[in-house]
């Protein structure tokens, strides 16, 4: 039988909602849930997955040897959000300058070097929650879109969270 991770990196919706539904009240929904990519090098690293709900947006990453960090953020609190793709021009130019200094054999160390540069150089989705806390959800470049389609049923979950909490009507 396979985990609901494994299903769940292969992109079952069903086995992302059991991911996450340990993290959430019994009457939340999960609108939309994700799996985003891989940030790491081989096992060393984690999975990152994302979760919208009509209260919260949460970030779920599993990692190596049962490594899990797990961030949300209600709707209502969430003040900015930011998507970040990296230009491919800096990580290029990072990767020849590697290849030259190592005298050619960083060409073995590139997959390494990537996943460092991606380590540093954020790549997906932060939304800034009041208070000072962040949910980050980390996103390969070929999943980008998902972030963006994520994105626009936030802003609109946002809104319609804003009218039940506190009344306030979008203009």
């Amino acid at each position: 039988m396979k985990t609901p991770v494994k299903q769940a990196i292969k992109g079952d919706k069903e086995s992302m909602a059991i991911l996450f539904s340990q993290f959430l009240a019994p009457d939340e929904n999960i609108i939309f849930a994700e799996h985003y990519g891989f940030n790491g090098l081989w096992h060393m690293g984690y999975h990152s997955f994302g979760c919208l709900t009509d209260r919260r947006v949460c970030s779920l990453k599993i990692g190596w040897l049962g490594s899990i960090v797990y961030s949300d953020g209600f709707l209502e609190d969430i003040n900015s959000i930011a998507i970040n793709q990296p230009s491919l021009f800096v990580l290029y130019l990072l990767r020849i300058i590697f290849v030259v200094f190592t005298f050619g054999i960083g060409i073995i160390l590139l997959p390494l070097f990537v996943r460092i540069y991606y380590r540093y150089v954020k790549s997906g989705m932060i939304a800034k929650v009041r208070g000072g806390g962040n949910v980050n959800i980390f996103c390969d470049r070929e999943n980008i879109k998902n972030v963006d389609s994520m994105l626009r049923l936030l802003n609109t979950k946002r809104e319609d969270r804003l009218v039940v909490v506190f009344g306030i009507a979008p203009k």
